[in-house]
């Protein structure tokens, strides 16, 4: 795996959904195996694990009643060097603390503002294993020393203050 650096994942249940331990470990194992037996760039490995995620929880949740689907975010990061390069799916947040700034990544999303989104909004920023087809989202960048990188729940946005963060 050299020279793809460090993969981690935040696999982050959305309101009332539950996930079993089996079903993380096959999100972790298709992650792993999608991003590092990947050819070509970071981004496209990162794409393609998150796209392996998203596959494998919308195959589950068609074998389930619709009580029982579940709706995840998926956030997947890569570090390499000073380098990091996120992707999300769903509820998901990157807070990047750098110098007096407070960085969020995505800057705005339906998850972001609502604990319960709209069947529009659904349509519109789908969570994981909702739909078949997904695009999502990718965004890069350069760490320096003393720089923290947050990966969370879309929640933290609105529980903490971006001042308090930064303490």
């Amino acid at each position: 795996y050299r020279g793809r650096g460090d993969l981690y994942l935040l696999i982050q249940p959305a309101p009332k959904s539950v996930l079993s331990q089996t079903a993380i470990d096959s999100l972790r194992a298709s992650a792993v195996s999608s991003y590092y037996e990947s050819g070509g760039s970071v981004t496209r490995g990162l794409r393609a694990a998150l796209l392996a995620g998203n596959s494998w929880l919308y195959e589950q949740n068609m074998r389930m009643d619709l009580d029982h689907r579940v709706a995840l975010g998926l956030h997947y990061a890569v570090l390499r060097e000073n380098d990091v390069y996120l992707g999300q799916i769903g509820p998901a947040l990157a807070t990047w603390i750098h110098g007096a700034a407070v960085d969020y990544y995505p800057r705005d999303s339906i998850w972001l503002r609502s604990d319960t989104p709209t069947l529009y909004d659904l349509d519109r920023e789908p969570p994981a294993g909702w739909r078949r087809e997904v695009e999502p989202d990718l965004f890069h960048l350069t760490l320096s020393p003393g720089d923290t990188l947050v990966l969370a729940s879309p929640w933290l946005h609105r529980l903490v203050a971006p001042q308090a963060l930064q303490q």
